[in-house]
């Protein structure tokens, strides 16, 4: 991550849940069209993958609670990496 992207980062931890939420729409909607149809694609490959795997009884499944584990693990992490 380059040094304007982490203070970007930085001051973002600053705003509010809501402020939060309309920067990443700002930021994503001027991403245009194009990148919402590659988007696009590419979720719908992942959704078809895993539908397979779970037809094909091959999917590792995990438990919600543990996936929240992982995941808040995971965001302290990153934000101690920022701080760093």
């Amino acid at each position: 991550m380059s040094d304007r992207v982490a203070e970007l980062v930085k001051a973002a931890d600053e705003l509010s849940t809501d402020e939060r939420r309309q920067l990443l729409n700002t930021l994503w909607e001027r991403l245009g069209p194009e990148i919402d149809q590659r988007f696009e694609e590419a979720w719908q490959q992942e959704i078809d993958r895993r539908t397979d795997e779970l037809d094909a009884g091959t999917a590792e499944m995990i438990p919600w609670s543990e996936v929240k584990m992982r995941a808040r693990t995971q965001a302290l992490k990153r934000r101690e990496a920022t701080r760093s």
